[in-house]
């Protein structure tokens, strides 16, 4: 007999979304050595926080060009990823994107997924756990927030399988999924019930587990 999922939690770039987001913003901003950077550490080859902060100094962002990509850029999602999440929102699932990218990147994917239904308001403080950028007021970026649990990766209070137990803690789940692509998702393995490594985008070895998929097709 098959055990239900009580709460699903996706990773967004290379999972949810087609792509890194990072690294769209990046070429926008005519940055390609930050792809360098955002590989290595998808890869588990380097931490998470320094490279992080190594990719938003080469980027040196304004909240202008922020939000100019915002609107020029429509997110493009992953085949059939539209379709499950909405299946899981039919079957009263709460569904959860859990990324160590940044807010106003990640909200125009979570508006086309619904995610929480028709509630932008409140993103923030439910079901979206990414990191938030710190701008000046003159608009130039001068940095993000290092106490966010997205912020780094690989310790008892960071990272994503400590979103992953302060959601079962928190909401009582006691059949968390948790689907994505790279080393910072595998992490997570150790407080979800359920890891499922996705690879329809990046195939990483890192991920390829028994229960690893690459699509997102419900079949």
């Amino acid at each position: 007999q098959k055990t239900l999922a009580d709460a699903v939690c996706f990773d967004v770039d290379s999972t949810l979304c087609a792509y890194e987001m990072i690294d769209e913003f990046a070429k926008c901003l005519r940055c390609y050595e930050v792809a360098k950077f955002t590989e290595e550490t998808v890869n588990g080859e380097i931490s998470f926080c320094e490279p992080l902060k190594i990719r938003l100094n080469i980027l040196k962002p304004t909240c202008e060009q922020l939000e100019g990509f915002i609107q020029e850029k429509e997110p493009k999602l992953t085949s059939g990823g539209e379709a499950l999440v909405a299946e899981l929102h039919c079957r009263f699932i709460p569904v959860y994107l859990i990324s160590g990218s940044f807010l106003p990147i990640i909200f125009p994917v979570a508006k086309i997924l619904k995610i929480p239904e028709f509630l932008p308001i409140i993103f923030k403080k439910t079901n979206i756990y990414a990191n938030e950028m710190f701008f000046d007021e003159n608009g130039f970026c001068v940095g993000f927030d290092e106490t966010r649990a997205t912020s780094d990766s690989g310790s008892k209070d960071f990272g994503k399988a400590t979103v992953c137990r302060k959601l079962k803690d928190e909401k009582g789940y006691r059949n968390l999924v948790i689907i994505g692509d790279d080393v910072t998702d595998l992490e997570a393995s150790a407080q979800a019930d359920l890891f499922i490594g996705f690879g329809g985008n990046r195939c990483r070895d890192v991920v390829n587990f028994d229960t690893f998929r690459t699509s997102l097709m419900n079949k």
